[in-house]
């Protein structure tokens, strides 16, 4: 079975933008197990079509996706972990968009 690293990179961007499991995304997109998905996000991330997974060491000042949560409503958004802007960050240099 032959995909696209940059297709996989689109559906894994595109279902971290609506805030669900990209993983998953990708498991559903490409008929995959849980594994193979994720060697394929792997294989993407090592060809740069994808940034460093989250919780791994970035470059001081790289701008990257976090979970972010204001005020006790415990609604949770997506927000850049070095600027604090809304995802996607406008402040990313054009990388990946």
């Amino acid at each position: 079975m032959k995909h696209d690293l940059d297709e996989i990179a689109d559906v894994y961007r595109a279902a971290v933008e609506r805030t669900e499991h990209p993983r998953r995304a990708v498991m559903n997109a490409f008929g995959m197990t849980r594994q193979t998905a994720a060697r394929w996000i792997r294989l993407a991330r090592e060809a740069g079509n994808l940034p460093p997974e989250q919780g791994k060491a970035f470059a001081a000042g790289e701008h990257y996706p976090r979970r972010a949560r204001f005020g006790s409503d415990r609604a949770t958004w997506l927000a850049c972990a070095e600027c604090r802007h809304p995802w996607p960050c406008p402040n990313r240099g054009g990388r990946n968009q």
